[in-house]
């Protein structure tokens, strides 16, 4: 999963925190900690197999013949869409006069590629974050010399289905999007868990479903802070002890002491532990 970020103010409590604890006064160490910390909170979500702060997520879930999908993250705070299926989005048409025109979709945009008699291959990239509908995208795709795009449904166009690399040259291409999916299904929001068993008329989707749905506290929860705090001011007594390292500039010495580190929490963290089913 992709790895929550410690805000700019929860790294600054942290090394205070830490430097109180360690009874350390001025800013010497602060640098130091910075560095201690960033590499315990990835080393210490990495062992959870979790983000802890809350994270926006969008997921692919495997749905087998239990009807059982689990995230990536537990601690669910919100559902915001659920798709089973598909639905139409747009056409896509080459109509101009050079050769192999394809069409790709990629988690951030949609990529046109055609080649000139020359071999030369022109490459036009329309981003979603700049046709954040399927609307506009498709009004973009039909402003490009060669190439017209009609809407077919409107939408979120970050919702398109995924696709390698397809030919355009034998007439229409429609790319389909994700539609909200509107049967009915079970959450555990505790472990990050949706069921769909006995939701749908034959049973459930026996297949790839996707998810968009936050997860993680807003805060660090003490116990958490509690493991950094101490790991950092264990790792932090290492800077005494190893002259080799101490011996080198700030900004070496510092990734070279958090190589160094090594993270078990103990077992007051072993709620937050991701549940695999």
């Amino acid at each position: 999963c992709i790895m929550s970020t410690l805000s700019v103010a929860q790294l600054a409590t942290l090394v205070t925190r830490t430097k109180l604890v360690a009874n350390i006064s001025g800013s010497d160490d602060d640098d130091l900690l910075e560095v201690l910390i960033t590499d315990l909170w990835a080393k210490m979500e990495t062992h959870l197999d979790r983000d802890i702060l809350s994270t926006d997520s969008d997921e692919i879930l495997d749905i087998g013949q239990d009807g059982i999908g689990t995230f990536a993250n537990p601690d669910v705070t919100g559902i915001n869409f659920v798709g089973a299926d598909f639905q139409d989005a747009l056409t896509i048409q080459y109509t101009g006069s050079n050769l192999s025109p394809t069409v790709e979709v990629t988690d951030v945009s949609v990529i046109l590629r055609e080649v000139a008699s020359d071999g030369t291959t022109t490459t036009t990239t329309k981003t979603f974050a700049s046709s954040a509908s399927v609307t506009a995208l498709a009004t973009a795709i039909d402003g490009t010399t060669g190439w017209t795009g009609t809407l077919v449904n409107n939408g979120d166009s970050t919702m398109l289905e995924r696709r390698g690399v397809q030919t355009a040259s034998l007439g229409l291409l429609t790319l389909q999007s994700w539609e909200q999916y509107n049967g009915e299904y079970q959450t555990n929001y505790k472990i990050g868990m949706i069921d769909f068993y006995g939701s749908c008329g034959n049973g459930y989707p026996y297949h790839d479903v996707r998810v968009k749905y936050t997860a993680g506290f807003s805060t660090i929860p003490s116990d958490v802070e509690y493991e950094i705090i101490f790991a950092a001011k264990a790792a932090l007594n290492l800077k005494d002890k190893d002259l080799a390292v101490k011996s080198e500039k700030l900004g070496d010495y510092s990734y070279a002491l958090a190589a160094q580190v090594t993270f078990s929490p103990s077992s007051r963290l072993s709620r937050y532990l991701r549940v695999s089913l």
